[in-house]
């Protein structure tokens, strides 16, 4: 029988695990370096919309005849493309930094984010199993479920971008914007284009959200393999405690 409570204490479970993939701190950038990249990213977002908005007025509002392209154009443009390179200057030196900091650590952020993820997850895991075995069925049934209908209405949208990827993407839209360019084609015909850019972008980051529920579907099938066995991992302690003490507390369990 599905209760109420239960369902709803789940779901509050369900909600904290998925929210809780923050990565390793010891491989973020500092908070200088943060602001840098935000402030950045927000100008060349800014720069793109003062960069449309002027073309299209140059292109439909002003009264004389565009001639090539207008000057204040240009000039977005390569603003723009500034804050883009510093963008990218600046996620690299971070990138850099944290390279040169562990250069003798083979694997260091993967194996960091593995040791955090084993201690909270085990945490996690203790809380499932303090639901009945259908109650956890039900609920990763209805998980699962909504992250695929997630994923179906990006695909829909985007393309499948796992087999694709964006910037096979981003250069064939790239090939058909020169197209465009070469006849002289309407507005109008760049509109598909335009907005197909920007589905691969907002699918692009989508798709990033998407690792944390699928470890957690998989934390509930492993989750629901042992709900009905009375002497469940004890995970709690195997992940803050050495290996001899998990071997010594689940033999004593086994027994």
């Amino acid at each position: 029988m599905l209760r109420s409570d239960k369902l709803d204490a789940l779901f509050q479970l369900l909600e904290e695990m998925t929210g809780s993939a923050k990565g390793d701190a010891t491989f973020a950038p500092s908070r200088r370096m943060q602001r840098a990249e935000n402030w950045l990213m927000g100008g060349f977002i800014a720069s793109i919309l003062v960069f449309v908005a002027v073309a299209a007025w140059y292109r439909f509002a002003s009264e004389g005849p565009v001639q090539g392209v207008p000057v204040p154009v240009y000039a977005i443009y390569f603003l723009s493309l500034l804050f883009a390179i510093l963008y990218l200057a600046t996620v690299a030196a971070g990138v850099t930094q944290a390279v040169w900091r562990h250069r003798r650590q083979r694997f260091a952020a993967i194996f960091a984010t593995l040791k955090s993820e084993l201690h909270g997850d085990a945490a996690f895991l203790e809380r499932l199993w303090a639901f009945d075995k259908p109650t956890l069925e039900y609920g990763l049934l209805q998980y699962r479920h909504r992250w695929s209908s997630f994923d179906g209405r990006a695909a829909v949208l985007a393309g499948d971008l796992r087999k694709l990827g964006l910037f096979p993407a981003l250069a064939a839209a790239s090939v058909s914007a020169s197209t465009l360019l070469k006849e002289n084609s309407n507005f109008f015909l760049w509109t598909p284009l335009i907005l197909a850019c920007c589905f691969y972008l907002v699918a692009f980051y989508a798709l990033g959200q998407r690792e944390r529920p699928d470890q957690v579907v998989a934390l509930l099938e492993y989750a629901i393999s042992y709900a009905d066995e009375p002497a469940k991992p004890a995970l709690a302690e195997c992940a803050a405690g050495p290996a001899a003490l998990c071997d010594d507390r689940q033999a004593s369990e086994s027994r």
